[in-house]
Parts: C-alpha cells; sequence; structure tokens
C-alpha cells in the first residue's frame, strides 16, 4: 500500500488515540504509607511500569508521527502548518517525558535504594520523589499544555485555509486549546491535558478518514 495515496496515519492517529486509554488500564497502582513503603511499591512494579509507560510513550511517538505526516500532506510552505507540526513535536515529547520520568526512571531508582547496600540512603530517594512529583512532572505538564494549545491553535488556522476544513473541529480545537491552559492553571493539568489530547486527536483522525488523501491542501496563497 503507497501511504502517500492513503489515510493510513490517520487511522494511527485513531487507534493510538483509543490504545493509551487501554493501556493506562494497566498501569499498577504504588501504595504506602511510608518512604520505605512507597519505594518498594515501586521497585515490585518496577518491570510493569516500564512496559506500560514505555508503550505509552511508543504510541505517543506514533501519534507524532501522524501529526507530521498530516502537515506535510498539507504542506509545509505554510507558516500555519510549520508552528502547528513544531509545536506538536514539543508538546508530545514533553508528553513522553512524563512517563519516562515517572514511570521508567523513579522505578529503577526506587529498586536501587530497597537493595540492602542502600541502607539509609533513604533520604536521597526522597529527595529524587519530591523533585519528580513537585519539579519535573509539573513543569513537563506545563510545556505540554501550553505546546498543545499553541499546536492546537496554528492546525485550526491551517484547516480553516485548506480542503481539511470542518467548522465544528476548528471550534472544538479552539476550546480544547483553551481548556489545556486553564486546566494546568486550576492544578487540573495531567487530568485535562489527556481529555484534550484524546478529544483532538479522534476528532481530527475522524475528519481526515473521510478526506481524499490527495486533494488535502491548501488553498490560499503561502505565508499563512
Amino acid at each position: 500500500m503507497n501511504l502517500r495515496v492513503s489515510n493510513a496515519f490517520g487511522a494511527v492517529l485513531l487507534a493510538a488515540s483509543i490504545a493509551i486509554l487501554f493501556v493506562g488500564l494497566f498501569h499498577p497502582e504504588t501504595k504506602g504509607e511510608t518512604l520505605d513503603e512507597v519505594a518498594r511499591s515501586l521497585a515490585e512494579h518496577a518491570t510493569a511500569d516500564r512496559i506500560v509507560h514505555g508503550m505509552v510513550a511508543a504510541l505517543l511517538a506514533a501519534i507524532l508521527i501522524a501529526y507530521v505526516d498530516l502537515g506535510f500532506r498539507i504542506g509545509f510552505g505554510y507558516t500555519s502548518v510549520r508552528c502547528a507540526v513544531i509545536f506538536a513535536i514539543l508538546s508530545i515529547v514533553a508528553m513522553i517525558g512524563i512517563p519516562m520520568v515517572d514511570g521508567v526512571i523513579l522505578p529503577s531508582l526506587a529498586e536501587r535504594y530497597v537493595q540492602p547496600d542502600a541502607a539509609g540512603q533513604m533520604e536521597g530517594f526522597r529527595s529524587l520523589l519530591r523533585l519528580v512529583a513537585v519539579g519535573v512532572v509539573p513543569t513537563l505538564t506545563v510545556c505540554a499544555a501550553v505546546c498543545f494549545a499553541a499546536s492546537t491553535l496554528s492546525w485550526c488556522v491551517a484547516f480553516r485555509g485548506s480542503t481539511f476544513r470542518s467548522n465544528v473541529l476548528v471550534a472544538l480545537g479552539c476550546v480544547l486549546a483553551v481548556m489545556s491552559v486553564v486546566g494546568v492553571a486550576a492544578a487540573f493539568g495531567p487530568i485535562v491535558l489527556k481529555v484534550c489530547l484524546l478529544l483532538w486527536n479522534v476528532s481530527v483522525a475522524v475528519v481526515w478518514l473521510r478526506e481524499d488523501p490527495s486533494g488535502m491542501t491548501i488553498e490560499r496563497s503561502p505565508g499563512r
């Protein structure tokens, strides 16, 4: 099958977005009231954490590839398309960073700190846990949300001037862009961002799959 004359990546976008939901159902639960119990729980489920979060990262990468393909189809000669793809890359890279830190690096560190030869070093793990929970993950979430909003608005501008046109999709994109930023500001960032990303991806994929793959282009002059 020639991918250039098919909407295969639209199907990839839809499938990957839905698959992330199902993968999330297998997310291991970290339990414990004390730091030692939390560390041991993380270490116990480290392998499962790596698998689940690794799959999420891989699915996000597939979503990114789909958007790059969409940008290629509509035309990278247009400012709105270039901005949309660049911000999509930044947003998804930040999103990938969250499961990598939270689900791969942190459990690996927990495995190290629960070893007998690491006795007495638990305070070091406390500092790392605080750094991840208070510093790294929130920062990545803010970056992901802001870049998602910028990317979505840029896509809306590109869609308005292209054959890939849907007033409902453009209106939804504007609402989701605002929601993602407001959600972060209201400290509901991760949940709101996941919902916004899912709704946007599924909506774009549905419209994409209804398009003529050979006719997806911007109708107006370059520079838009």
